[in-house]
């Protein structure tokens, strides 16, 4: 495992881009109406997504995000295997936004990262992300045997990012709070991502 503290976003390739996750909801949408809860448990996630990407972007300037995007490298590609939400939200606001990222990878092929830093265990990331050293939470979600990287999902966080609404079920409620004080035919768009909003009023 690796790290690298300030990578290109644009070096990235992510699974979901926040131009792709603005159309899968606004077509569900227009399929399904605003009772989130009628929708595929899929599709309530993306929405949710949306929520994180708009409250995260406004809280960039007091609270800069730390977590590293997790990639695997597939041909000339870093693959992004979690911190999709992340990404969208560096990327919205600024084109040339770098990121922390994390890799994993066969020791055959380790000499490709020696400008790197390693991670040998959870104590070199914790230090390395600058989280609480006593009292910060790893987890990880290996891959299945015979794959080329080793991890497939990645979290990290102390107190400071208990607040970030980790519960898709809130979020959902919040959303749908949300859709009803919306006109019947609103969208969602990079734009919308970047407006202030005050989720707390729809808690």
């Amino acid at each position: 495992m690796f790290y690298h503290p300030a990578m290109p976003a644009a070096e990235l390739t992510p699974i979901q881009t926040l131009s792709q996750s603005c159309t899968v909801v606004n077509q569900a949408l227009t399929l399904y109406g605003i009772e989130l809860l009628t929708w595929p448990v899929g599709l309530q996630d993306e929405i949710a997504r949306l929520l994180w990407v708009n409250r995260f972007y406004q809280n960039l300037s007091t609270e800069p995000i730390r977590k590293p995007i997790l990639v695997h490298r597939h041909q000339d590609q870093y693959i992004v295997d979690c911190g999709d939400t992340r990404l969208m939200t560096l990327q919205l606001a600024s084109s040339a936004a770098t990121v922390s990222v994390i890799i994993t990878c066969l020791a055959a092929v380790a000499d490709q990262y020696i400008t790197w830093q390693p991670v040998t265990g959870d104590q070199d990331l914790i230090q390395l992300t600058q989280f609480d050293p006593n009292n910060t939470t790893v987890l990880v979600t290996p891959t299945p045997p015979g794959s080329d990287h080793a991890v497939e999902w990645l979290e990290i966080g102390d107190a400071s990012t208990r607040h970030h609404l980790h519960s898709v079920d809130l979020r959902i409620q919040m959303m749908q709070q949300y859709l009803r004080t919306q006109p019947i035919n609103f969208k969602f768009t990079k734009d919308w991502a970047k407006m202030p909003i005050d989720w707390s009023v729809f808690v």
